[in-house]
């Protein structure tokens, strides 16, 4: 028995072990919401149709593979089943993860979603299926300045990013108290140094809060901060809020996105690996010079490039007996990372 879907919104099959069946009617409930088209079994499967064959067409319909992870679905061989057919096919598996559960060995380096804080997760798995994105106000370069209760005033430079990225740099500006006794005192060096910046973010569009969490790295410390703001994304000037310590925070936009050091150094891997393929795609020594590319480009960077490296090392450690299954995981890994086409 067969099914006609339109192929005009984002198709998602939703796997979950039956222990976890409210968090997927949950997420499907999201979803629809969002525009999103969804599979989920007990709502999708007939009772005369076929369990594995309709889970595989349910598979091969979709765009996404939402894996709802936890202890009950690693223990789940049908669960087990269901993201190894995904997987196979090359589908495009998001895992959504509820617990400290291991992802399976074959999943381990895709980047998942922590439903720790609900609300965050949600987002950003709507970013990753790309609902909604279209709307979204907020990204792009935003100047922050924050009070910490008139001692010490910070200032800030920040990338808010498509995918819930947050990146950019900060420092102590050279008012409040804190700043003028550094000066005093001949250290004035630290007014002027550059504070790497990293985090997340996310935007409920129910309560309208805007959340940021950022982390900060200075002379061996971190500082991490989570800074909630009222905005509805049509304000012309500042917005402002409080972080969890109470200090008050506030952001100016002063830009659109520009492509940053990383992006960049991303796509002149990407360009590397793709021109290996160009020039060497009937050569049998192809994977293997892929995966040694990919181990060499993340040695040499000084950033997290998201590359399949423990893959690739399998594969280049790989003996004749293993070399095949190591081969076809290490690609599926560069194709589901978008690294090649």
């Amino acid at each position: 028995m067969s099914k006609k879907y339109p192929s005009s919104r984002s198709k998602v099959f939703i796997s979950h072990s039956h222990i976890d069946r409210h968090t997927a009617v949950e997420l499907q409930t999201i979803l629809d919401e969002h525009g999103a088209q969804t599979f989920l079994d007990q709502d999708e499967i007939d009772t005369l149709d076929n369990l594995p064959d309709r889970v595989r067409d349910g598979i091969a319909w979709s765009d996404y593979f939402l894996l709802v992870w936890s202890a009950s679905a690693a223990t789940s061989a049908w669960v087990r089943r269901e993201w190894e057919t995904a997987y196979k096919r090359g589908k495009t598996i998001i895992p959504y993860v509820l617990d400290r559960t291991d992802l399976p060995h074959l999943l381990d380096e895709l980047v998942y979603i922590d439903n720790s804080d609900m609300q965050r997760g949600n987002s950003k798995l709507l970013k990753v299926l790309k609902l909604g994105s279209r709307r979204d106000p907020f990204p792009g370069l935003w100047e922050a300045s924050v009070d910490a209760f008139g001692m010490v005033a910070g200032n800030y430079r920040l990338e808010l990013r498509e995918n819930g990225q947050v990146e950019g740099e900060g420092g102590i500006s050279n008012t409040g108290f804190t700043s003028q006794l550094a000066g005093e005192m001949g250290l004035g060096n630290l007014l002027s140094m550059r504070i790497p910046v990293y985090g997340t973010w996310s935007y409920d569009r129910g309560s309208k809060i805007l959340t940021i969490e950022v982390t900060a790295k200075a002379l061996g410390q971190q500082q991490h901060d989570t800074i909630r703001i009222h905005a509805t994304g049509l304000e012309k000037g500042a917005i402002s809020g409080e972080d969890l310590g109470g200090r008050k925070w506030m952001l100016r936009r002063v830009g659109n996105r520009p492509r940053s050091p990383l992006e960049a150094e991303k796509q002149q891997v990407r360009d590397a690996l793709q021109k290996m393929i160009d020039t060497g795609k009937d050569s049998p020594t192809l994977p293997t010079m892929l995966a040694a590319v990919c181990v060499g480009a993340q040695e040499k960077s000084q950033h997290n490039l998201g590359l399949p490296t423990k893959k690739a090392r399998r594969l280049i450690q790989a003996d004749e007996r293993t070399f095949p299954a190591a081969c076809q995981d290490f690609v599926q890994a560069l194709q589901s990372g978008h690294w090649i086409s």
